[in-house]
């Protein structure tokens, strides 16, 4: 039990306060000693102290800044800060990419007012929309020839979306059912069409829209820049009568079918021609196509109108080679480029 006994030796007693820092020191000696360190003066992980003063402050508490808001109203806040001219802007640049004007209508309402002007700039009205919004019955109806009512039914659809103000461009290919009688069920949504500035139709009834010219496009006709007609049926001076209704024109683009009726195969006398009370400009581009030996005529009968053409591009395609001279001549002094399949006409887009 000798190694539990009370030691009564002399005990060794340190001069100064035994604190920190001093233990440190002491540390450092001996592992310099044992591991042969060098002796470095340590270096204190405290501050030294301060000296007395006889008069203190009291410690100062910090000012902590209040964290920022970020309540929905207030991130909200900063889109209506901006004016709506700009913002308009902004997703203007956006305007080939329909994906991100989709994610960004989604995002609020201010993004969606702004947004969904450019996503319906383009309307189709297609044979396959229809379809899609027609019942089992009325696909019945459809199929039996009875489509009144059923086909132009995607008008409907859109109205009540409310995206026919926002359109500037309208395809329409219903096949064979554009016609007065299956749109005017629908022609109240299709006055919602008052800003069109470029109209495709495919397979148009011209005489039976003639009739009733005014009842179904006099909304489009101070807008429209563009008219595209893809085998229109009629006879020519019905097509020609049709094109000239629109007085602000500068585009026009003509694709003929092979006419069904034998009389397309008589040229016109100057008692025939339609009455032009207002002539287009036609100063932008000129297409033809599929215009063959039966609708030869309607180009003579283009470049016979009253008025100017002032064409600045001409394109043919599958036309008659003796039919293409008249237009070109037409617009000999506005014309700058002529594309066609004639081989005789390439000198005359070198000396354009």
């Amino acid at each position: 039990m000798e190694k539990f006994r009370k030691f009564d030796g002399p005990q060794w007693t340190p001069d100064l306060p035994t604190d920190s820092r001093s233990t440190d020191h002491t540390l450092h000696r001996w592992r310099s000693a044992i591991f042969r360190e060098p002796e470095n003066e340590v270096v204190s992980h405290y501050p030294p102290p301060e000296p007395a003063n006889e008069s203190t402050e009291e410690p100062r508490t910090p000012e902590v800044e209040p964290p920022p808001d970020l309540t929905p109203a207030t991130i909200s806040g900063t889109w209506k800060v901006l004016p709506q001219e700009l913002i308009n802007y902004i997703f203007f640049m956006l305007n080939d990419d329909l994906r991100s004007l989709k994610a960004c209508s989604s995002t609020c309402k201010l993004m969606f007012a702004s947004a969904r002007r450019i996503i319906h700039q383009k309307i189709y009205l297609s044979f396959e929309k229809n379809w899609e919004l027609l019942t089992l019955t009325e696909r019945r109806r459809y199929l039996s020839e009875d489509r009144v009512g059923l086909a132009v039914k995607v008008l409907s659809e859109l109205a009540a979306r409310g995206v026919l103000p926002y359109a500037r461009q309208l395809f329409i290919n219903l096949e064979r059912d554009f016609t007065p009688t299956n749109l005017q069920p629908f022609n109240h949504h299709f006055q919602c069409f008052d800003r069109i500035q470029e109209l495709t139709i495919s397979m148009l009834d011209t005489p039976g829209f003639l009739e009733s010219f005014d009842t179904y496009f006099a909304n489009i006709v101070p807008t429209l820049r563009s008219l595209h007609l893809e085998g229109p049926t009629g006879e020519t001076r019905d097509i020609l009568d049709f094109i000239c209704r629109f007085p602000y024109l500068d585009d026009l683009s003509l694709k003929m079918s092979i006419p069904t009726d034998p009389r397309d195969r008589r040229t016109w006398s100057s008692g025939t021609l339609p009455v032009i009370k207002c002539m287009p400009p036609f100063r932008g581009r000129l297409r033809l196509d599929g215009i063959i030996e039966r609708r030869g005529s309607l180009l003579q009968q283009l470049a016979s109108l009253p008025g100017k053409r002032r064409f600045r591009s001409i394109v043919f395609r599958n036309c008659e080679s003796e039919t293409e001279q008249p237009i070109i001549d037409a617009c000999c002094g506005t014309l700058e480029s002529v594309s066609t399949t004639w081989g005789k006409f390439s000198k005359c887009r070198s000396t354009l």
